[in-house]
């Protein structure tokens, strides 16, 4: 049976309570894509320990994937602007007919992201932007649709919309059948790295 939802994570680098990687999931398998990009986070000026305890929750996390039989596979380029073809040319590769990721608030990752998703749908793969990692993942306004210029109104507010929203903690993804050992996930193309 061919995977045809692709899971891309970044930062979010979780099983439980991942809004792109449960609702991805819940219909169907999933595989799971990790892209490191070292020249854009230097640029960005993330610092080595960052870019170490990363490293090293990927590798984590693609045992835990492999447990479940979710195949996790970590590509390489060096810049955020080589993304959209490279998820182009993969979803091509694997006959991909679906994107599901978890959005970024910084202004680099959010040009990315737009730019993937006008890049896919080019290509009819659907992309599922998933809300942002915060504790209320919309704009806090005022009634009158803008931004507070008192402290405790707004605070007033944001509680209100807390109370509101659902704070259910996701499931991980159930097993996809057979355990995939980390050594044998296919890692076939000249940008595909090895942790």
């Amino acid at each position: 049976m061919t995977i045809q939802k692709l899971v891309w994570l970044r930062n979010d680098l979780r099983l439980e309570d991942n809004p792109a990687l449960h609702y991805a999931s819940i219909n169907g398998k999933v595989r799971v894509v990790y892209i490191l990009t070292f020249k854009q986070w230097k640029k960005h000026n993330v610092s080595e320990a960052s870019i170490a305890f990363r490293l090293a929750r990927v590798k984590e996390l693609a045992k835990e994937c492999g447990a479940l039989g979710i195949e996790f596979e970590v590509i390489q380029v060096d810049f955020f602007s080589q993304v959209p073809e490279l998820l182009k040319e993969y979803c091509q590769a694997q006959n991909i007919e679906s994107l599901w990721f978890n959005k970024e608030t910084p202004f680099d990752e959010n040009k990315r992201d737009q730019e993937v998703i006008k890049t896919l749908e080019s290509i009819s793969v659907k992309t599922h932007a998933q809300s942002y990692d915060l504790i209320i993942s919309q704009p806090v306004y005022n009634l009158a649709g803008g931004p507070f210029k008192v402290f405790t109104a707004f605070y007033k507010r944001w509680l209100i919309m807390l109370q509101n929203q659902s704070n259910t903690v996701l499931e991980s993804p159930s097993s996809q059948g057979q355990k995939i050992d980390r050594k044998s996930t296919r890692l076939n193309s000249s940008h595909h790295a090895h942790l």
